[in-house]
């Protein structure tokens, strides 16, 4: 039973991992080092966290900040296009580590769950990833042609998304670390 949850628990490590250093990679390889210091804000500005970390979402009032304050290294916001559009590739990458993780400690501990509620929230992670980046794509193609004001009923949708794609991500992962509570058969 011990090496069923140090196996699950280093799956899980796996694929925090994997997913974070994925970002990382895609935010350097979009040009995003300027931004990030941008976010973080001078003495005078406080820090703005991005948008795809928004744990309880944002409002059109706070993307435009953002956007603003990103305009100041980025005036067209390349970068950040550049970025959500390799995001829409990103959640298959992590998607499929996830669900690799899921089935390769499921069979290692006999875990017997429907697979709905096995995989059921990496395609949830997976669907609402991508909404939040095609979503962010459109709002950012409208306000950069325009800079009129952001959809609100679009803005709720991204910030929408953006919540259930971590917390999904984050149950995915507890699920992972979790399944030799499942196990149906005892460990020897």
């Amino acid at each position: 039973m011990i090496q069923n949850f140090v196996f699950s628990f280093a799956a899980a490590f796996f694929s925090v991992v994997v997913f974070f250093i994925g970002a990382a990679l895609m935010s350097a390889a979009a040009g995003h080092g300027e931004i990030a210091k941008a976010l973080k804000g001078s003495d005078e500005q406080k820090p703005l966290p991005a948008l795809n970390q928004q744990r309880t979402g944002y409002t059109a009032d706070y993307v435009k900040e953002v956007w603003e304050r990103t305009k100041t290294v980025d005036p067209e916001l390349k970068s950040e296009k550049v970025y959500l559009k390799m995001d829409l590739v990103f959640p298959l990458f992590y998607g499929s580590v996830l669900a690799c993780c899921l089935a390769l400690v499921q069979r290692a501990t006999g875990a017997n769950l429907h697979f709905a509620a096995l995989y059921g929230p990496v395609v949830v992670t997976v669907l609402s990833d991508w909404i939040e980046n095609t979503t962010q794509l459109t709002l950012i193609g409208t306000y950069t042609a325009s800079e009129a004001s952001l959809d609100p009923g679009m803005v709720q949708l991204a910030s929408a998304a953006t919540v259930l794609k971590l917390a999904c991500f984050v149950l995915s992962v507890l699920l992972i670390a979790a399944l030799p509570l499942f196990a149906q058969t005892p460990s020897e």
